[in-house]
């Protein structure tokens, strides 16, 4: 009984802000965010081990940093008014502890739509508010790095962030205003990364983009 009033008031809060949250969206970058609490609809409560740490970090030019009990990556995210998208998510592989939440935080990630804040926590509900995940903000950064910028020959700017621990290796890929996750591929040399859009193949400072618009050689710089 416990369980569901706190589900129902989160759900309250949630219904009652959503005029507030059109008028002055709330901004989630500037923080990392820790897991307290997942709260179930159907009355399950989940909270971490200790010295077990579920932590996201939004930042500003669409990355988010993702840290999963032994685990840690880096994807995407998109805000509008409330609402929030996270994902695809690339993550490191090692094997946790047997009663990690490692999957169900990972999988509630995917399901994310929309948000609140009050009182320096974040409230995550999930798809037909199937769950609610709050977090305590906290100090720190999850956001190790660096970015690489690469000209094109038709001038475009490509932003590529490696993050070479996911398995498989992943990239983060700001281009032509819009944000691609792409999967490290087997190539004979360099390194190649595919998605349903993209294609980013790189070696020694030089690569080539395939898109939609065809194939052009992009620099380091």
């Amino acid at each position: 009984m416990l369980a569901r009033s706190i589900y129902t008031f989160f759900i309250l809060v949630f219904c009652v802000s959503c005029s507030s949250f059109q008028r002055s969206p709330v901004m989630l970058e500037g923080v990392v965010w820790q897991l307290n609490t997942i709260q179930s609809m159907d009355d399950s409560q989940y909270q971490p081990q200790e010295n077990a740490f579920y932590k996201l970090q939004f930042v500003s030019d669409g990355r988010v940093f993702v840290q999963a009990d032994c685990n840690h990556g880096q994807g995407t995210w998109m805000q509008e008014g409330a609402n929030v998208r996270i994902g695809p998510v690339g993550m490191t592989k090692a094997l946790c502890r047997p009663e990690s939440l490692e999957m169900r935080f990972l999988r509630d990630l995917d399901y994310v739509r929309s948000f609140i804040i009050r009182n320096d926590k974040l409230f995550l509900a999930t798809l037909a508010d199937g769950a609610i995940l709050e977090f305590d903000a906290t100090t720190g950064s999850l956001d190790t790095l660096p970015v690489f910028h690469y000209q094109c020959e038709n001038n475009d700017v490509v932003d590529v962030y490696f993050h070479n621990e996911t398995i498989p290796p992943s990239a983060v890929l700001n281009f032509n205003q819009q944000r691609y996750v792409l999967y490290q591929t087997v190539s004979a040399s360099g390194a190649r990364y595919l998605n349903a859009d993209l294609e980013f193949w790189e070696k020694g400072g030089s690569a080539m983009l395939t898109s939609v618009a065809g194939t052009q050689n992009c620099e380091l710089y």
